[in-house]
Parts: structure tokens; sequence; C-alpha cells
């Protein structure tokens, strides 16, 4: 079966539970784009019954509906369950923010897929080696296999681990994550807290740190230059001083010492 490209309404689209809430402010960029030049790319829906099911677009279908459209191009293929969520994961990686945690579960599962896939269509029904889904799986996706296979130790933290490292705010890190991931399952929560407190303390050191370097800068260079010196400390990637100094600068004291 041909793909179709048609408009079709949006009522009749039927959006999956697991796909990520919409950023509004991706879908006001996006509105304000279709409003002046129209919908460059159609959204890719497949066919299930009376309705269509959502494989990727979900922004430009909520950007339509904010501007009262009723219909949206489409493009309408043929695939199974697993090819239409590869095709949104896909999407999802190349286009969306993802924490290094969502990402590597994305990369993970994707994996997976490609496998069942390529188990389901080959003639003996034969499994494909760990190495080569890997290969497939970095090549395909335009990452390095590193990066797949880290994806697949940080997506097999487990669930209760994940949840800690989300409100630990560490599930940005893929360094930390990767501590937690060695550590075995019954460990692993308990891991999540050590790390995060890690951080903590690490944050603490370079806060004082930048505190104390801020004071130096403040004692000996001349009022004059801070402007210059905080843009060159923000170049070099050291805006932790940079800010400490403002902080310190802006105190009367340090106002009527070398203002």
């Amino acid at each position: 079966m041909r793909d179709i490209n048609m408009p079709i309404t949006i009522d009749d689209i039927v959006i999956g539970e697991s796909r990520r809430e919409v950023d509004p402010a991706v879908v006001k960029r996006l509105a304000d784009s279709i409003d002046g030049i129209g919908l460059r790319h159609p959204i890719t829906v497949r066919k299930k019954g009376e309705q269509y099911l959502l494989i990727a677009g979900r922004h430009r279908i909520e950007a339509f509906k904010k501007l009262d459209r009723e219909h949206i191009p489409a493009c309408i293929v043929s695939m199974t369950n697993a090819e239409a969520r590869m095709w949104e994961i896909a999407e999802n990686l190349h286009r969306a923010e993802l924490t290094k945690l969502e990402r590597a579960e994305q990369i993970e599962e994707w994996r997976s897929l490609q496998a069942e896939v390529r188990k389901n269509s080959a003639p003996s029904g034969g499994k494909q080696p760990a190495e080569a889904g890997i290969r497939a799986t970095a090549e395909t996706l335009g990452v390095d296999e590193k990066t797949v296979r880290n994806a697949a130790e940080i997506a097999g933290i487990s669930e209760e681990a994940k949840e800690a490292a989300q409100e630990a705010g560490i599930d940005d890190n893929q360094s930390k994550l990767l501590e937690v991931a060695k550590e075995p399952a019954e460990r692993q929560v308990a891991k999540v807290a050590e790390v995060s407190q890690r951080e903590r303390i690490d944050g603490d050191v370079k806060a004082r740190a930048a505190r104390e370097i801020a004071d130096m800068l403040a004692e000996y260079v001349p009022g004059a230059a801070w402007d210059a010196l905080k843009s060159n400390l923000y170049a070099s990637g050291a805006a932790n001083i940079a800010i400490a100094l403002t902080h310190i600068t802006g105190q009367s004291l340090m106002d009527k010492r070398f203002g």
C-alpha cells in the first residue's frame, strides 16, 4: 500500500497516551509560522478503522487547534505498531528536548523494537546478534555505538531508582545515571541518594571557591575594570565567579570603596 497525502479532520486523530506533554512555546511558534506561511511538513498518521493513529506531529496538531483549524495535511502510511513507535521515537530524538534519562530510554526502546521488526521479517525468524543491533541502531539514529550501549545501561535502571533520580534532579546527568546503573537493582535507590548528596556538596564547594575568588578580584581589581573582567569570566565559562563578583560589588560597602 502506498502512502497517501491528504487533509484529515483533527477530531478523527487518536493521540497515544505514551506521548510527551506539549510545549506551549513550541506550539505558539509553530502556530505563528503556519499562520504566516502554512504547514511545510504534514503530520504522519496511520489508518485504524474510521480514525487515524498519530505517529508524528503532536505539536503541529496543537498549533492547528490554536488557529481554530478543523483539518490538517497528513501523510497516511501503512506500518506495524512497532514501526510506528520507532518513527515516533526517531522524531522525538531529533526534535524534542529530552533529559538524558528520557533519551536513553527511547534509544533503548528503539533498539529493542528494531530487533523485533528484523526478527519478524527474517525468513528463518532468526535472532539478530547483539552487536549488529547496536551498530544498526547507532547508524540509523545518527549516534555512536557507545551512546547506544550507555542508553541500554541507563534504561535498565529500576523504576524506583529512575523516580528517585528525577526527584533528586540527576535525571539529566549521564555520568551520575551510569554510576547508578552499575549498582545492583536493590542498591540503586541508595546510590541515587549518594550521588545527589555528593553533587550538592560539590556545588557548595564550588560556590564557596567562586565567592573567595570574587572577593580577591574585588579587592585588587579597580572598579573601572569590573565590567570587562566579568565579560571575560562569562566568555571563559567562569559564570559562577562573575555572578559572585556582581553580588559583592553591588554591596554598598564595595561601592564606597571602589565606586
